[in-house]
């Protein structure tokens, strides 16, 4: 009975490794300066009032992974008295702390553009996002409305109506840094035996922040277990790494 109970306390701990690559997710963006645009729903047969009373919201699903740079969005028409547009963005689900906002103290009716690039909040992709579109003032004669359509034309997200997306425009400034959450380590035998000599191969296949194989090795890799003896990690010059 003893030998079982060690030899279930090997199989759970020899699965988990931990992989250092000295990188942080969410750092330095590298391989892309200008941004692009990203998500985007222009069609518009109506518009929405919107204020500091009324604030509306479109959620969208970047499939960039990187910072947000500006949100264009689609505005009809403002009252006077409604001061500064303003916009914030969250993760939905998590809307305690917005991770950026931004406003604009002069605009016209049309297509206008919050910048956040000085914020710079990193966005993940296929992860869903909510921005939300208020004004510096409230009342009945302060506000403006964000223009949008009928028939669910954005896919990757909607809004409080029902089958209803506002007209707008994200962009992105892509990451193609290496990324330890898309990396893959995988191990060659799914157990092992609390033997002592049992072995198997654990291999580390580098992805960027997009998730894009990377071809090429020379990356510091670093593989730890929680119980067991490793031997040195091997760089096989193709972007995978190993290690008994």
């Amino acid at each position: 009975m003893e030998v079982m109970k060690r030899n279930k306390r090997w199989i759970a701990m020899i699965l988990v490794f931990v992989l250092t690559l000295g990188l942080s997710p969410g750092g330095d963006v590298l391989g892309a300066e200008s941004p692009v645009l990203d998500q985007m729903q222009t069609n518009h047969n109506g518009n929405v009032f919107a204020n500091r009373d009324y604030p509306r919201y479109q959620t969208f699903t970047p499939a960039i992974t990187g910072n947000l740079n500006k949100i264009e969005v689609n505005v009809f028409q403002y009252y006077a008295g409604t001061g500064a547009l303003r916009l914030s963005i969250y993760k939905e689900g998590d809307l305690g702390t917005p991770l950026a906002a931004a406003e604009l103290t002069s605009y016209n009716p049309g297509w206008v553009t919050f910048d956040f690039s000085g914020a710079s909040p990193y966005l993940k992709k296929d992860t869903m996002y909510r921005m939300v579109a208020s004004t510096e003032n409230g009342g009945s004669n302060a506000g403006f409305g964000w223009y949008g359509t009928t028939g669910d034309s954005y896919k990757r997200g909607g809004t409080i109506i029902p089958g209803y997306d506002f007209s707008f425009r994200t962009y992105m400034i892509a990451d193609y840094s290496i990324s330890p959450g898309e990396s893959e380590v995988t191990s060659a035998q799914p157990t092992l035996a609390a033997d002592g000599t049992s072995q198997t191969t654990v291999t580390v296949k580098l992805k960027d922040a997009q998730g894009n194989a990377v071809a090429t090795g020379g990356v510091a890799v670093a593989i730890t277990s929680t119980l067991g003896v490793i031997s040195a990690v091997t760089d096989n010059q193709d972007g995978t790494y190993t290690r008994r």
